[in-house]
């Protein structure tokens, strides 16, 4: 991603608010946050902060130099796009409570407090522990932003897969497609796929508990009994449908989910209170025959907290079927090195300790 464009916008507002820039740290980026202010704006007077670098230079401070000088009328640019440097440093000056105003290159998630809601956040959470499946690897299926998930690398020719909630990201389904796997594609929120490709099969409907012609949605059975697959056991799911996932999971029987392989879900909604007994019962239901076997916070959401539990209102989350892999209690902390941010400028939300170890 260029990110000029977005670093030139955050420094112009600044000035114009008549406050002086800190670049930090001294990267790529850093060295376009100077270039703009000397070339676009003729700005020669500004600090350059860099723990490394300041040894080297003494044009360049170290961050703990640049605390003597802590004013309100700096402006402290954090000028690094990789995430997980880019939160450290933003955490460490929150820590430090400088007086000068942080902006950042990347966007950071809201975190909101809900003290009266610390039972059903920690019943979210135990209900989502993640287990390792023995013998299969995790990988990434799809692109490397939104629309793309992990799942278990187990995908032959002989399987089929269902997709529901297309959209115009269909970068899952060719993924899959390039297996040898045919995808059946729903979605009646829109016209056509948005690029034709080699064994997607598309099907303007669109999913439901039951059966509503006239609303042009169908259940699960209903597709699955049309398309003659009412009994394979050989299934593949991703559903994205903008909460309606919970009507879906209520309503089928455990029989018609035992036949999918693994389910890569978005779950939304999950800080809602409002939503707390058709979650609860979702996800109770989902774990008599599947096991959760990753986790992603979708960064494009905000995150609750209550009793120092966090819970994003949008997860992606993958299950893998209990009758057919085997699992182990693991360790497990969200990012993985495979996961993306949702939003590429924006901060991961970190989830911790959400495997059957650590808890």
């Amino acid at each position: 991603m260029d990110y000029y464009s977005k670093l030139d916008n955050l420094i112009r507002i600044e000035i114009e608010r008549k406050q002086r820039i800190a670049i930090y740290p001294l990267g790529k980026v850093g060295l376009q946050a100077k270039d703009i202010l000397v070339n676009r704006y003729g700005i020669k007077e500004f600090i350059l902060i860099d723990n490394n670098l300041a040894k080297y230079n003494n044009q360049i401070i170290d961050l703990k130099c640049f605390l003597k000088i802590d004013r309100s009328d700096i402006s402290i640019i954090i000028c690094t796009t990789d995430n997980a440097l880019n939160r450290r440093l933003y955490e460490e000056l929150r820590e430090k409570k400088i007086k000068a105003k942080v902006k950042n290159i990347l966007e950071t998630y809201r975190i909101s407090q809900h003290p009266d809601k610390p039972e059903y956040f920690k019943r979210i959470k135990e209900l989502l522990q993640v287990q390792k499946a023995i013998d299969y690897e995790l990988i990434r299926v799809g692109k490397n932003h939104d629309g793309g998930y992990i799942m278990l690398n187990d995908f032959r020719h002989d399987y089929i897969a269902y997709s529901f909630g297309i959209g115009w990201e269909i970068s899952w389904d060719r993924w899959i497609a390039d297996c040898g796997i045919n995808v059946y594609c729903y979605d009646h929120t829109i016209e056509r796929l948005p690029q034709n490709y080699h064994r997607l099969n598309f099907n303007k409907v669109g999913i439901s508990g039951s059966d509503d012609i006239k609303e042009n949605l169908l259940s699960l059975p209903t597709i699955l009994y049309r398309n003659g697959h009412m009994h394979n056991k050989n299934l593949i799911l991703k559903m994205d449908v903008e909460g309606s996932e919970w009507e879906f999971i209520n309503s089928i029987s455990s029989d018609v989910l035992k036949q999918f392989l693994q389910i890569s879900f978005e779950l939304h909604d999950l800080t809602d209170i409002n939503n707390s007994k058709k979650v609860i019962s979702a996800l109770e239901k989902l774990n008599e025959t599947h096991q959760v076997v990753w986790i992603h916070a979708n960064n494009n959401g905000e995150v609750g907290k209550a009793a120092d539990i966090l819970i994003p209102n949008l997860l992606e989350v993958t299950y893998a079927n209990r009758e057919q892999y085997t699992f182990k209690p693991t360790i497990y902390n969200c990012p993985l090195n495979i996961d993306y941010p949702n939003i590429e400028d924006r901060h991961e939300i970190e989830l911790k300790n959400w495997g059957k170890i650590g808890m």
